[in-house]
């Protein structure tokens, strides 16, 4: 055991810590306790917190061992083949643990395996993996290793029993201590979610606060000051708002500060002071004078940066420069949320000490932020619901009582800042996030939303994402303040995120839960108390008109029913004439078939219940509008009841779009939910958005600038600006400056068979296989779909772990940003990704030595989206399929060298490039690189050599 005497001293004192407890692991030969078996258990007896005893021993197990398990454990064959039986090792545990409490990481994998080789334990059990997740709200990885090196736990070996025992047994240290400093309230909190959802750790709660009771109140400094919310000091959320009328920036231009972009970016710029890797590039030089010049000029520009030339600060200098002097706002657009935030958080800041150093007074008052959509922010309010509510499961006690214990550190609210690793849990957030508070008034002043947009009102630039950037403008400007300039990087994304925002998706399960939670609230006004506020005649109406609301309300469910039955009819009968098992588009044909029309008339059963319940929503207004209301229970039951008002007349509007008046610049497919059929959703998106944009964005700047590193299709911007409506726009076309024929050699195995062949998967596995092993790891593998990436990421995970070689592949490791993480902190790994890791990812020096695209990135010509726009070409692969995959392709080439020294192999497994016609398009839209047709077995000789020689 590592502790150190005053952590001991410090534990035998501690109250939750009293008394004997067992931290326990166990080494099996799989993760089924009913086909695999027990092969080490390691257990550490503790009294008062300090290690006294500890239990180690090797199981005999008639199964052999894996080259897995072998290679992730160290432990052999023979060290299993000499040991004890399971019965003779399970006895003498049985007497070592005793009735004492339990402690795992992920225990109850353990229990459940003792449990089925006959050893139940009866002492209560505690899950470190479940504390963490509560206590350690930022934390993005709560595997044993991540949480070791989280607080710098150190032991001898990982995957060994014993060693993980202790790891977990002080990693419970760790989180009794950060418990037992949380407010006494929040304690409070989260016991009564843990009792009322029957969570195991519910005796834990109970403990801590017991003990924090002893010490609050002569421990626990009150401050009058402080506002109060479950515990958490809320005072510090709320912020005088400031109208639109007090706005700040002004329309009066100052001086010239043109000159200062070669005082920054020239051979012996000031940047070189404050960035330790700066080196002169001309490029960048010309892209800040461009940018800073369609500023003043409030022109219009689309500049294409490829990789090096650091276009990132050759567009912040100038917008912080042109702002600053001018007084002006400026939004910067990014595609992620990721690149958001690195602006904000590095970016910007080194910019501002590059500028600063020039002039300490030119950016006083200057000020920059971060803003993102509504359900990015917790809302008070729907928090406050959700823990109020009859029924709480223990996933979402889990969840409450994460966010309660973030709420103590947090300073702006942001999903961004909390570990929510499940995609159930991410279900639930948006439950308590502000997504549908559009009227919300927070709690005692305190709102993370309207905090974050009087931020945005105070400074002079924002950096925001395309989805908000869109919804702005589809809002009529009502969620980003007042600007005129405005820049778009990753600009080659803004058409997808557009088409996104442009259109709808209908399913029966959300539109279903949408009513009943309607259903709900009103059975809630029903049983109000409203004898204060109303007359006992005007108490009868609303009762009967609550009445009214619920029959409405049952009858559109039914209605509901019936019409996605008979669409799911369709869609069967579709999928058989029409050979597609996925979607099926609605033309005009199909709106011309029989079954068509039967559908249309339940749409119009469906409809007229509608229009009577937004009747009843009218009807109610009527009673509760102008009432003064002292009751804020009621006026927040009021305000629910009315969000679904809108809620329903959007539903109504698409559903009447989709089904008999259809748009005429609409595209409108049915399609099954992954992993249920069942539940059919309703698609709408736009044949273009270029019109959409031009007239409502575009065209209400003063000036508007698109920049990317892929932004050209080999042949100029028009592509581009036509599908964007951009137009009138200087344009800028900037290659890098790296030298790609010394840095980079690209591989295609000639053998390689085509994607449609059998055989592919396995020549597919093969080259991937002994490429990582050429490399060590340091590989990104490129999909275009999710289902090849699965399959191979199944097959390759076994067979390169005996190297030492992990896969984190996207979706089933994680999102894209916790693979990449995990990528980052291991020495040998491959990253496996899909479309959001062809982009925006940057990964340089070491860490990468290969990018493996499987095949060329062509969009599907099935997607109803793909296959409608192709319509309107006359040569639909070659005018739009080609363009849009070389932009693609640029991309997935533009993750492999990211810095001037970076040396690496780009392979392409798609023999397609070199053996259809259209393929020397894909070569002659990359940099002048080195080419090399080779053979499968020949890729990891011709990388070994490649690396070797140019490093």
């Amino acid at each position: 055991m590592y502790l150190n005497k005053t952590t001991k001293q410090q534990n035998k004192n501690n109250l939750i810590l009293a008394g004997e407890w067992i931290a326990i692991d166990l080494e099996t030969t799989g993760l089924s306790p009913y086909k695999d078996e027990i092969i080490e258990i390691g257990a550490v007896k503790f009294r008062d917190g300090e290690c006294v005893d500890t239990f180690n021993s090797f199981v005999n197990t008639s199964q052999k061992l894996g080259a897995f398990v072998k290679s992730l454990t160290g432990i052999q064959q023979s060290d299993v083949d000499n040991a004890p039986d399971i019965e003779s090792v399970l006895a003498t545990l049985k007497i070592f643990i005793g009735d004492s409490e339990i402690i795992g990481h992920n225990v109850q994998f353990d229990i459940n395996f003792l449990s089925e080789n006959g050893l139940e334990l009866s002492g209560d059990k505690i899950d470190t993996l479940d504390l963490a997740h509560t206590l350690l709200p930022d934390v993005q990885s709560f595997t044993l290793e991540s949480l070791k090196l989280h607080f710098g736990i150190v032991s001898s070996k990982a995957h060994r029993a014993l060693d993980d025992a202790i790891a977990a047994g002080e990693l419970y240290l760790k989180l009794v201590s950060i418990a037992e400093n949380l407010n006494l309230f929040v304690l409070k909190e989260i016991e009564q979610l843990s009792l009322r959802s029957s969570w195991q750790l519910r005796k834990f709660w109970g403990r801590v606060v017991n003990c924090k009771i002893d010490k609050t109140f002569s421990n626990e400094i009150k401050n009058d000051v402080e506002v109060k919310y479950r515990g958490v000091n809320i005072s510090r959320f709320s912020k005088e708002k400031i109208s639109k009328s007090k706005d700040q920036i002004s329309d009066e231009m100052n001086q010239d500060y043109f000159d200062w972009m070669e005082k920054f970016f020239g051979e012996e710029g000031l940047l070189n002071d404050v960035l330790d890797s700066f080196e002169f590039r001309p490029e960048q030089l010309q892209m800040a004078k461009k940018i800073f010049e369609s500023m003043e000029n409030q022109g219009n520009l689309i500049v294409e940066a490829g990789t090096g030339v650091g276009k990132t600060l050759a567009y912040l200098i100038p917008s912080i420069v042109f702002a600053a002097n001018n007084n002006k706002r400026i939004v910067i657009s990014t595609n992620t949320i990721n690149l958001q935030s690195q602006l904000v958080n590095k970016d910007l800041p080194l910019a501002m000490n590059a500028i600063g150093s020039i002039d300490q007074n030119f950016l006083k008052g200057f000020k920059f932020c971060e803003l993102k959509g509504r359900e990015n922010y917790l809302c008070f309010r729907g928090l406050d619901k959700a823990i109020t509510e009859k029924n709480i499961s223990v996933d979402k006690a889990k969840l409450l009582s994460k966010v309660l214990v973030w709420l103590t550190n947090t300073q702006y609210g942001d999903r961004s800042e909390i570990g929510l690793i499940s995609s159930k849990y991410l279900d639930f957030w948006a439950r308590i996030s502000a997504r549908d508070e559009k009227d919300c008034v927070g709690i005692n002043g305190a709102c993370f939303l309207k905090q974050a947009r009087q931020n945005a009102y105070e400074s002079n630039i924002i950096v925001v994402n395309h989805s908000l950037l869109i919804s702005d403008m589809i809002s009529g400007s009502t969620l980003i303040p007042e600007y005129d300039l405005l820049i778009i990087d990753e600009g080659q994304d803004i058409e997808r995120v557009s088409t996104n925002h442009f259109g709808f998706e209908l399913n029966q399960s959300s539109s279903h839960d949408l009513f009943i939670r309607l259903f709900d609230n009103v059975e809630m006004l029903k049983s109000f108390d409203l004898k204060v506020q109303f007359e006992s005649a005007e108490i009868s109406e609303i009762s009967d008109l609550c009445e009214d609301m619920k029959t409405n309300t049952l009858s559109i469910v039914d209605s509901l029913k019936k019409l996605f039955k008979e669409i799911e009819l369709f869609f069967e009968q579709g999928s058989k004439d029409f050979n597609r098992k996925e979607c099926i588009r609605i033309t005009n044909t199909i709106r011309s078939l029989p079954i068509w029309s039967d559908i249309e008339n339940l749409w119009e059963d469906f409809n007229n219940y509608i229009d009577s319940l937004i009747n009843n929503f009218s009807k109610l207004r009527l009673k509760f509008d102008g009432e003064n209301n002292n009751d804020s229970k009621l006026t927040a039951l009021i305000s629910d009841i009315f969000k679904y008002k809108n809620l329903v007349e959007d539903l109504k509007i698409q559903m009447l779009e989709f089904f008999p008046h259809p748009d005429e610049n609409g595209i409108y497919w049915i399609s099954d939910s992954p992993g249920n059929s069942s539940n059919l959703i309703l698609n709408k998106a736009p044949f273009n958005v270029s019109e959409y944009l031009h007239k409502n964005l575009f065209e209400q700047k003063k000036s508007v600038i698109i920049t990317g590193a892929t932004l050209s299709d080999g042949n100029g911007f028009e592509y581009i600006k036509e599908k964007l409506g951009f137009q009138n726009a200087q344009e800028m076309l900037l290659g890098s400056p790296f030298d790609y024929k010394k840095s980079v050699l690209v591989c295609v195995p000639e053998d390689i068979p085509n994607p449609k062949e059998f055989d592919y998967q396995l020549a597919l596995e093969e080259s991937i296989y002994y490429s990582v092993i050429a490399t060590k790891g340091r590989a990104l593998v490129l999909f275009t779909s999710n289902i090849s990436l699965n399959k191979t990421a199944r097959s390759l995970k076994k067979s390169l772990m005996p190297h030492g070689i992990n896969v984190f592949a996207q979706g089933i490791d994680g999102s894209a940003t916790q693979v990449l993480n995990k990528f980052l902190r291991s020495k040998k790994s491959v990253l496996f990704g899909t479309s959001s890791l062809w982009e925006g990812v940057d990964i340089d020096g070491d860490f990468l030595k290969l990018v493996i695209m499987t095949k060329l990135p062509f969009d599907v010509p099935t997607d109803p989206i793909i296959a409608a726009r192709s319509e309107i070409f006359d040569e639909p692969f070659t005018q739009y399929s080609i363009p849009e995959a070389l932009i693609k392709f640029r991309q997935g080439f533009g993750r492999l060298i990211r810095k001037k020294d970076d040396v690496g192999v780009f392979i392409i497994l798609d023999n397609r490039i070199i053996k259809n016609h259209y393929g020397k398009l894909f070569f002659e839209s990359l940099p002048e690189i080195n080419l090399k047709r080779t053979k499968i077995g020949m890729l990891d000789n011709e990388i070994t050599h490649w690396i070797s020689d140019n490093n």
